[in-house]
């Protein structure tokens, strides 16, 4: 993990097996939150939510993403 990267964190994902074929299908794993790197250590990195659902869990994924940093504009502009 590097100071600043943003990750996406997934919600818990289902298996669900097709009765026809037997292949495992993963079903769920929607987007909740956003995060990014503020702290790393030897053995664990500490992150900041930005934006999305507060509430995390243990067993969530996490993908690294891009975010795009859009400037907010003076006011009274638009």
């Amino acid at each position: 993990m590097r100071l600043g990267t943003y990750y996406k964190v997934e919600g818990q994902t289902k298996v669900l097996t097709d009765p026809d074929t037997g292949r495992k299908i993963k079903v769920g794993g929607s987007n909740t939150s956003t995060i990014v790197i503020t702290e790393v250590m030897p053995k664990y990195s500490r992150a900041k939510i930005i934006e999305g659902n507060k509430d995390l869990k243990v067993g969530q994924v996490c993908r690294r993403t891009q975010v795009k940093i859009v400037a907010a504009s003076p006011s009274g502009e638009k």
